[in-house]
C-alpha cells in the first residue's frame, strides 16, 4: 500500500503548483539533470525519477531556464562528475547545456535528505543544495524548498510575488479582470465604469460593480453548465462530481442546493450540458458518460414539484446539444471506437430522438475537422461575415480556428482548454497504471483522450462578433507524457479575433489549481441567456461561473475522490456599446 501511495504521488503530481518565476535582463539558460543517485535511498530508491523529473518540470514552468534532455549514461554522468572540471567541458557541449545538475537521495528510517550538485561550463565551483523531508509527507514540502533555492542560488532568479487568494470573499475593483497586452484596446471598455490602470505587463480593468465570490463544493467539480430546468426564467447551476449530480440556485451570493442525483458507483460522467430539444420550455439535462468501459450517457429532467426525472439512459454514444450553422441545436454524438487506439470513434453525427423517448438512431454526420471530436469545439461567428466558424481545442491544447470548409485559419502557441478529464476507465491501480498502458478492465489505450473544459462563443459587447470564452489552465507536467497532466493554476480568458489571430480581451485573476469548467450567463429584464443562445439579448448582468480544483496538498493528490472543489462566481454589468477608451478615466 506504502509502494502504491508513493507511486501514485509521483506521477499524478509531477511537476504540480509551481511557482512563477522571471529572469530580469537574463537570457534563457540551459540546464541538463543528471538521474539521482539513490543507492541509500532505502524505501524511498523508487522515487529516484520522478523526483528528477518533477524538479524538471518546476524549472521548466518558470522563466528563464530551459531543461534540456540528457543523452548520457550512468556511467557517462560519474565520469563526468569525478573529471570535473578539468575534462568536462566537452560534456557541456554535447548536452548543450550552461549547467548541469546532479542529484542524490539518502534516507534515515523516515527521513529523506536531497542533495543536488550543480556544475557550470565555466569550471567555477559546484554549488552544493540540500534539503530533508522528515517523512513521506514532508516530501512535496522539499522539493518545493529545493527548486526555490535552485532558482535563487544557481540561476539568481527570484519569485514574483503571488496575489494572495480570496475564499469566501469578495473581489472588486481592478483586481477582478485583467488583460495582458496593453496595445489592444478596441473592446477592453465594455464595462461600465471602467478603470483602467496600466501596469507593466498589460492593462487591468474593472468597474465598482465587479463582485468574485467563491463556494467550496466538498464533492468536486468534474463539470458545470446552467439552464432554465423548471421553464422560470431563471437559470439553474448544474455540478457534476465524480459522484453525483447537484442542481443549485444563486442569488444574492448564496448557494443553495436544490436537488441532488446520486450516480451509480461505476458511471463515470465527463461531461454535462443543457438544451431544450423537444420544444416543451424546459431545459434538459444531458449527462455524457462512461459505464465499465462503454459509453452510458442519461437525459434527465428536473421540477422542484418532481424532482430529478430520467428521461433516457444506457445511451451508447458521447452526446452533446450543439448548435449547427443551417440545423440550429442539435444531439450530437460519437460512437465508442472498435479498436483500442483510442476510446472514441472518428466522426460525428447528429442523434434523432424518436418519438417515445426510448431509442436514439444516427442522422446526418457533422461537418468538423479532420481530428476534432465531439467535445472539441464550438461554432462562432467570430469575424461577424455571417458564417460560422470553428474554433476547437487540439489534443495537444492549442486553440484552433478553421473556417466553415475546415480551411485552418489560426493556431495559438498558448494552452488553452487543458483538463484531467478522460474517455475510459481509470487507470490500474498497480505500476502499470502510472503510464497509462492498462485500464483496470485489461483494455489498452496507446493515447488517453481528453476531454477539454468546454469553450463559450457568445457575442459579449453586441457587435455582431463572437468572442470566445475559455480556460486556460497552466500546464506542470511535461507534454511529452500524454497520460499524465497537473496543473498549477488557471484562469478563465475572454479572445477576440482581430483578422490574422484570437487576441486575449481580458482574463479573470489567476486560481489556485486549474479551472474545469465556465458558464457564462447573461441577464436582461425577461429572464437569462447563455453563451450557447443565438440572441443574448439587451446588454444588463452578467455572471461568469468557473468551476475550480484548488491544489490542497499532498494528501488530496493521493487519491483522486479527496479533491475538493469551489465554485467560483463573477458578477458585473455590461452597457450597451464600448466606452471611448480616450474618456476613460487613467
Amino acid at each position: 500500500m506504502q509502494r502504491k501511495c508513493i507511486i501514485r504521488f509521483l506521477y499524478i503530481l509531477v511537476v504540480l503548483c509551481s511557482v512563477p518565476v522571471q529572469s530580469y535582463g537574463k537570457d534563457i539558460e540551459n540546464v541538463a539533470l543528471f538521474s539521482f543517485n539513490a543507492e541509500g535511498a532505502g524505501k524511498y530508491s523508487n522515487l529516484r525519477d520522478g523526483l528528477r523529473a518533477m524538479i524538471a518540470g518546476r524549472l521548466e514552468a518558470g522563466k528563464g531556464i530551459s531543461v534540456v534532455e540528457n543523452s548520457l549514461s550512468i556511467e557517462q554522468q560519474q565520469v563526468f562528475i569525478d573529471g570535473y572540471p578539468e575534462e568536462s567541458a566537452s560534456v557541456f557541449s554535447q548536452l548543450n547545456a550552461e549547467y548541469i545538475g546532479a542529484g542524490q537521495l539518502s534516507a534515515s528510517g523516515d527521513r529523506l535528505s536531497l542533495l543536488m550538485t550543480f556544475y557550470r561550463e565555466n569550471g567555477t565551483a559546484p554549488i552544493h543544495l540540500k534539503t530533508e523531508a522528515e517523512n513521506e509527507q514532508q516530501i512535496l514540502a522539499a522539493v518545493e524548498t529545493l527548486t526555490k533555492k535552485i532558482t535563487e542560488e544557481v540561476f539568481g532568479i527570484r519569485p514574483l510575488p503571488v496575489a494572495s487568494a480570496l475564499p469566501l470573499q469578495q473581489k472588486k475593483g481592478i483586481e477582478a479582470f485583467q488583460t495582458e497586452h496593453p496595445d489592444r484596446r478596441l473592446k477592453e471598455d465594455i464595462v461600465s465604469g471602467a478603470a483602467l490602470s496600466m501596469k507593466d505587463v498589460g492593462i487591468t480593468i474593472a468597474q465598482g460593480d465587479i463582485l468574485r465570490r467563491s463556494s467550496s463544493l466538498a464533492d468536486g467539480v468534474v463539470s458545470l453548465a446552467s439552464g432554465d430546468l423548471d421553464g422560470n426564467g431563471n437559470r439553474e447551476i448544474i455540478v457534476v462530481s465524480p459522484n453525483n449530480l447537484k442542481i443549485f440556485n444563486y442569488s444574492r451570493g448564496m448557494l443553495e442546493e436544490r436537488a441532488e442525483y446520486p450516480f451509480e458507483s461505476a458511471l463515470a460522467v465527463h461531461a454535462v450540458n443543457t438544451a431544450d430539444l423537444d420544444n416543451d420550455g424546459n431545459d434538459e439535462i444531458y449527462l455524457s458518460a462512461v459505464k465499465n468501459n462503454r459509453l452510458s450517457s442519461m437525459v434527465l429532467s428536473w421540477n422542484l414539484r418532481e424532482g430529478v426525472q430520467v428521461n433516457m439512459k444506457d445511451i451508447r454514444w458521447a452526446i452533446r446539444p450543439v448548435n449547427l450553422p443551417g440545423d440550429g441545436i442539435v444531439l450530437a454524438g460519437q460512437s465508442r471506437a472498435q479498436a483500442q487506439a483510442y476510446f472514441l470513434e472518428p466522426g460525428l453525427y447528429i442523434l434523432e430522438i424518436e418519438a417515445d423517448a426510448d431509442s436514439i438512431r444516427r442522422g446526418k454526420k457533422i461537418n468538423v475537422p479532420g481530428g476534432v471530436n465531439l467535445f472539441d469545439f464550438v461554432h462562432g461567428d467570430i469575424d461577424g461575415d455571417g458564417e460560422k466558424e470553428i474554433i476547437s481545442i487540439t489534443s495537444t491544447l492549442e486553440l484552433a480556428v478553421h473556417s466553415q470548409h475546415n480551411r485552418l485559419l489560426w493556431r495559438s502557441e498558448d494552452d488553452f482548454g487543458g483538463s484531467k478529464i478522460y474517455l475510459g476507465s481509470r487507470w490500474q491501480e498497480d505500476n502499470s497504471g502510472v503510464i497509462g498502458e492498462v485500464a483496470n478492465d485489461g483494455e489498452s489505450f496507446a493515447d488517453l483522450q481528453y476531454v477539454p473544459v468546454r469553450l463559450v462563443a457568445v457575442d459579449i459587447d453586441n457587435d455582431g462578433r463572437d468572442e470566445i470564452i475559455s480556460a486556460k489552465n497552466t500546464l506542470s507536467t511535461f507534454k511529452v507524457l500524454k497520460n499524465t497532466r497537473g496543473f498549477s493554476s488557471g484562469k478563465a480568458v475572454c479572445l477576440s479575433w482581430d483578422g490574422m489571430e484570437m487576441q486575449e480581451l481580458w482574463s479573470t485573476d489567476m486560481l489556485d489549481g486549474y479551472i474545469t469548467g465556465i458558464e457564462y450567463i447573461h441577464y436582461t429584464g425577461e429572464g437569462e441567456t447563455s453563451g450557447e443562445q443565438e440572441q443574448p439579448g439587451e446588454a444588463g448582468n452578467v455572471r461568469l461561473v468557473v468551476g475550480q480544483i484548488p491544489n490542497e496538498g499532498f494528501a488530496d493528490f493521493l487519491d483522486f475522490s479527496s479533491q475538493k472543489g469551489k465554485l467560483v462566481v463573477y458578477d458585473f454589468k455590461l452597457v450597451d456599446k464600448p466606452v471611448n477608451s480616450k474618456e476613460t478615466k487613467q
